[in-house]
């Protein structure tokens, strides 16, 4: 799967946080206000199945041993144990002493342990012989493996750096535009609150001249109901 599996969830491509810019998330206050908020999001959110998309893995074995020892696993039952009599060169005792059978498969059993102790001789001689070449070789090839998968966490490291300065630098100058849009909205929420006191301030006096307007006997003008067609007609001319 070439897209990674986060990007499969509704909204996760939204930018939902400016890390370098929003700085509240550092107060252990609103840490834990937003990780309570998130619990309630996760507590509405419907269940589903993240993985359903993913196949899952090929469990075909190719040798039916190995496919049976699976299937005991799951199963639950206990393992067998290893038959080791075999290996024990035993003597026939009882009724089996006088086959001569039985002392046949014992001197058998002894010669096969005779000749599993004699492998074992030639494998500790060529260990000896090329034991110490073959350990070198292998310590050459791990340090080769170990010097690629070092050079490649280093260059993976490089990237994620330049990713992150990348970020720094776009955030950064969201946070400046941001920062002035904040400001502007302060400064033209507080001009709408002075309109708005002033307004209510001309409707106080235009209220106390009615008034004074009534107690002298003067019947104030109506406002005629044209007026704004009529203004918007003057500025139109």
């Amino acid at each position: 799967m070439d897209t990674p599996l986060v990007w499969s969830i509704e909204g996760a491509r939204e930018v939902q946080a400016l890390p370098y810019v929003d700085r509240e998330y550092e107060d252990p206050k609103m840490r834990e206000t937003v990780q309570r908020l998130i619990r309630e999001e996760m507590a509405k959110m419907p269940k589903k199945d993240y993985l359903e998309a993913l196949p899952l893995p090929d469990t075909e074995f190719s040798s039916p041993l190995v496919a049976l020892e699976m299937d005991r696993i799951d199963s639950g039952l206990p393992a067998v144990k290893l038959d080791t009599t075999r290996y024990e060169p035993m003597v026939p005792k009882g009724a089996a002493a006088s086959r001569e059978r039985s002392w046949q498969k014992s001197v058998e059993n002894c010669a096969t342990q005779l000749q599993h102790a004699r492998t074992k001789v030639d494998n500790l001689e060529l260990a000896v012989k090329y034991g110490p070449a073959a350990w070198a070789a292998s310590n050459t090839n791990l340090e080769t493996a170990g010097n690629i998968l070092e050079n490649a966490s280093k260059k993976r490291r490089q990237e994620i750096d330049a990713v992150n300065k990348s970020r720094h630098a776009d955030q950064t100058e969201a946070g400046g535009k941001l920062g002035t849009l904040k400001r502007k909205y302060a400064s033209l929420t507080t001009k709408v609150l002075d309109v708005q006191g002033a307004c209510i301030l001309l409707e106080m006096e235009n209220e106390g001249l009615r008034e004074q307007c009534k107690a002298r006997g003067i019947e104030p003008a109506t406002p005629d109901e044209n007026a704004d067609q009529t203004i918007e007609a003057v500025h139109g001319d």
